[in-house]
């Protein structure tokens, strides 16, 4: 969520006040803590960051200029402004023994490292493809399983399939070298 003060303490302990969060899904809360370094940009009010490993923050430029685009994509042709109903900022983040390879938490998707980094001279064209579509997947989770959740559980085919088919389109949309 949104920060809205922070305040140093005399034992050098620093304490962070949020925003109220929107009512949302258990299962979508997360939180990390961590020691990593973060690229970070702003656009439309909106604040877009990549956190990671030290030895890795020069393979994230990427995944944050994707980012950026993709929100963009997303929020005109839902019609839904993220700034607006979700949230100021949003948060990628790796870990690197990730299972679910990535997980859509509310404003902080949390990817296993090969998902998210991208090494301009090392990584291949296949890799770039992928971490675009998985990107454009879990920010569209955003909108379809984060803001709008089905009833039950045996809905989830809908925020699935949603994502699936803006994973495509909105990766085509943003995609400059294909």
């Amino acid at each position: 969520m949104d920060e809205l003060d922070k305040q140093v303490e005399q034992d050098g302990m620093i304490t962070t006040s949020f925003k109220k969060s929107p009512p949302m899904s258990t299962y979508l809360v997360a939180f990390v803590v961590s020691d990593y370094q973060r690229k970070e940009d702003k656009s439309k009010d909106i604040t877009y960051r990549v956190w990671t490993k030290a030895r890795a923050i020069n393979q994230t430029s990427y995944a944050l200029k994707m980012g950026m685009k993709i929100l963009k994509q997303l929020d005109f042709y839902t019609n839904i402004s993220y700034q607006k109903y979700m949230s100021a900022k949003i948060d990628q983040i790796t870990q690197k023994d990730f299972s679910a390879g990535a997980m859509e938490n509310w404003g902080l998707v949390i990817y296993r490292e090969d998902r998210l980094l991208y090494d301009e001279i090392l990584s291949t064209t296949r890799t770039k493809m992928n971490v675009l579509k998985v990107i454009a997947h879990e920010f569209t989770h955003q909108w379809f399983g984060d803001l709008v959740s089905p009833k039950w559980w045996k809905y989830l085919w809908l925020n699935e399939g949603f994502a699936t088919y803006f994973e495509h389109f909105i990766a085509h949309k943003v995609n400059t070298i294909l």
